[in-house]
């Protein structure tokens, strides 16, 4: 499979156009930020990065980071991605890395990075599938109407959302096994449970428990794992000054190596919103086996299905 190719394909868009700068910014609120304070962002950064590298007591970017904070915003606006997920036309500005270009994207329903994940579940035969940070299930509905899958489940922090999910589904007559809500540093799975184990806009929420949670997702999957997250190495000048307002991780090559993976492919993800420009990781495990689901009940989670 052609990763590259495959993810930049544009023939899911209803519509897709060059804009130039000018008008991408009278269309979105592009993040701008002046000399002085980006260096004062970055310094802030670095003084946190070294104090949660010397002390055991990890400090935050910023309160909106916080586990609690994060899960009570997603509670609060439960519903609103499956009213966005429903509309006939949706148009927003993505930008493409590749080729140094922003667009302007009329779409329906099915978004770029669930088109690349449903054709990588069917080029690889892959049975079993599991999101971390799921939220509405907006992702994960095309990709399991399109699949056939013998397993499926989804984590989230806001269990709010996952009913507000759980009742999409069943609206669409579409069957999901586990719903379950909860922190993702200690995903109630056993090791090689899923043959795919999947974040799209996740890990940038809880930057201080990332590469926690990068390290469960590799344990409970059985041969591939992907990330779709911001990015600061491969995106624009409005993502990365994005990332340093809101505090998002800053992911580096060395955040997805790990003894039993290997990278098999890391790039910019091209028609990801220009304000919000993803990176995609794919980690191969180096030993797969078939996916074998294996739920441990816990007191800490939410068994929603």
């Amino acid at each position: 499979m052609n990763f590259k190719d495959t993810t930049s394909k544009k023939n899911i868009f209803k519509e897709i156009r060059e804009v130039n700068l000018e008008e991408a910014k009278k269309i979105d609120d592009l993040f701008q930020v002046n000399f002085y304070e980006k260096s004062r962002l970055l310094l802030k950064r670095f003084l946190l990065s070294l104090i949660n590298f010397l002390f055991t007591k990890k400090i935050n970017y910023s309160k909106a980071r916080d586990l609690n904070n994060v899960k009570k915003k997603y509670d609060q606006i439960s519903g609103t991605y499956i009213s966005e997920f429903n509309k006939e036309n949706q148009n927003y500005l993505a930008y493409n890395h590749f080729e140094k270009k922003i667009y302007l994207i009329t779409a329906n329903q099915i978004d770029h990075p669930a088109y690349f994940l449903s054709n990588f579940c069917k080029k690889y035969s892959l049975n079993s599938i599991f999101e971390v940070g799921a939220g509405e299930l907006t992702t994960l509905f095309p990709i399991i109407k399109n699949g056939t899958f013998k397993f499926t489940s989804a984590l989230d922090l806001s269990s709010e959302r996952l009913k507000k999910g759980f009742e999409f589904f069943n609206k669409n007559n579409l069957k999901i096994d586990n719903l379950i809500s909860g922190n993702a540093t200690k995903l109630p799975y056993g090791e090689n449970s899923f043959d795919l184990v999947f974040s799209h806009y996740c890990l940038e929420q809880v930057p201080l428990l990332a590469n926690e949670i990068i390290d469960e997702m590799i344990r409970v999957s059985s041969k591939y794992i992907i990330f779709i997250e911001p990015s600061y190495e491969f995106s624009n000048l409005y993502t990365r000054n994005k990332i340093l307002i809101k505090g998002y991780p800053i992911f580096k090559k060395k955040n997805f190596e790990n003894s039993k993976t290997k990278i098999i492919y890391r790039n910019g993800m091209p028609y990801t919103r220009c304000v919000n420009y993803a990176e995609i990781v794919i980690l191969e495990k180096k030993i797969k086996v078939d996916g074998n689901p294996k739920l441990i009940k816990s007191e800490n989670y939410n068994y929603i299905v």
